[in-house]
Order: structure tokens, then sequence, then C-alpha cells
């Protein structure tokens, strides 16, 4: 089963997870938030990411934090 960690939550992250939940069936979602979200998985810290091990990563925070999360990403990631 692929895992793919969506990083935001707003109109993007819920339109990217709706989908993927809805064409993929094989796919375990987790959302980083800190929104209450009942239908997915959720936690509020990225470093909390490492456990799960994602296999994809999608990026719907807004645009200004994206330079930020891919900085940490390669960090937390830099092996994989």
């Amino acid at each position: 089963m692929k895992k793919v960690l969506i990083i935001g939550y707003g109109s993007i992250g819920r339109k990217h997870a709706k989908i993927l939940s809805r064409i993929k069936k094989g796919l375990n979602l987790l959302i980083l938030t800190d929104q209450k979200v009942s239908k997915y998985k959720t936690i509020n810290k990225i470093e909390h990411s490492l456990e799960y091990n994602p296999d994809y990563i999608v990026i719907s925070n807004p645009t200004s934090k994206h330079y930020l999360t891919i900085k940490k990403i390669e960090e937390l990631f830099k092996n994989k």
C-alpha cells in the first residue's frame, strides 16, 4: 500500500485528498494540518511524518511556505 502525505488541508489539500482517495483505493493518506479532520488521519508537525515514511508528498500549504516546506522535507528525508 502506497503512503501519501498531504501537507496542508485548505481548499487545495482537501481537493487532493478527495481525488486521491477516490481514484486510488490502495493509498493510505495522512494529512499535516492543525485542523480537526474526521475523514483522514492527521498529524500537526512534519517531524511526525518520519514514522509514517511516505512514498509521496503533496505540498498544498500556502505558496509562501513552499520553499521552507521543501527544505524541511529535504532535511527529514535526505536518505530517501
